[in-house]
């Protein structure tokens, strides 16, 4: 009876070790995703306001280019 009550017991903490590895690997990847969001968002944003600002050269200076 012994035997069995820790072939469970060691089932069940093997078990919390498992759930715990995928826990903190959800977390991680949870975190990342949410780093790569912020990091594509202020990208698009600098791309943006670059891209306003040589057309607007551009077209203060077109008369210059022709």
């Amino acid at each position: 009876m012994y035997h069995s009550d820790t072939s469970v017991d060691m089932e069940r903490t093997a078990k919390m070790r498992i759930e715990d590895k995928i826990s903190k690997l959800m977390c991680q990847t949870g975190a990342c995703s949410l780093v790569l969001g912020i990091l594509s968002v202020i990208g698009g944003l600098v791309l943006g306001i670059i891209g306003i600002v040589n057309g607007a050269r551009l077209l203060r200076h077109h008369s210059d280019l022709m």
